[in-house]
């Protein structure tokens, strides 16, 4: 009888232990949206306000190329013709070039594309977890203008 009440805890614990490991990775993962903003006028350059239907797409070329990404979203720019627009489930791996092409309501698409670049947050969440702790890196061009702490084994 303890010898089965010692396998269930010990079961029990596993349990917990790969629960929250799991939330622990989805809580880590980087992102898969992307925060779009813009502001919307005429040739002109007369501020649009109002309500459009925006088509947003992901090309992996400046010019023609193949299409990777589509949403079309409604929004409302404000009073100085500013959109705030999150793409979602964007699930690409962006380990090549990717270019934004936007559209509004049945307009063709503006020009030129917009070359899309790594921010801090995705390049680190490609890039650091993928490094060996047992190798040596050299960082170059460091400028340190408060105070550095560092703590830990170092070499």
């Amino acid at each position: 009888m303890k010898k089965n009440k010692i396998t269930a805890d010990i079961v029990k614990t596993a349990i917990v232990l790969l629960v929250f490991f799991i939330f622990a990775n989805l809580a880590f993962a980087a992102p898969n949206s992307i925060n779009i903003q813009g502001k919307l006028t005429n040739p002109s350059g007369t501020i649009l306000t109002g309500t459009y239907n925006f088509s947003f797409s992901i090309y992996d070329a400046y010019t023609s190329g193949n299409k990777l990404y589509e949403a079309n979203i409604t929004s409302t720019t404000d009073a100085r013709g500013v959109y705030d627009i999150i793409l979602n489930n964007v699930n690409l791996s962006f380990s090549d070039q990717n270019y934004l092409g936007v559209k509004v309501n049945n307009d063709t698409e503006m020009s030129p594309r917009v070359n899309l670049t790594s921010v801090p947050y995705t390049f680190r969440a490609n890039t650091s977890d993928d490094l060996n702790k047992n190798n040596r890196y050299t960082i170059t061009g460091l400028n340190i203008t408060q105070g550095l702490n560092v703590t830990g084994g170092l070499r």
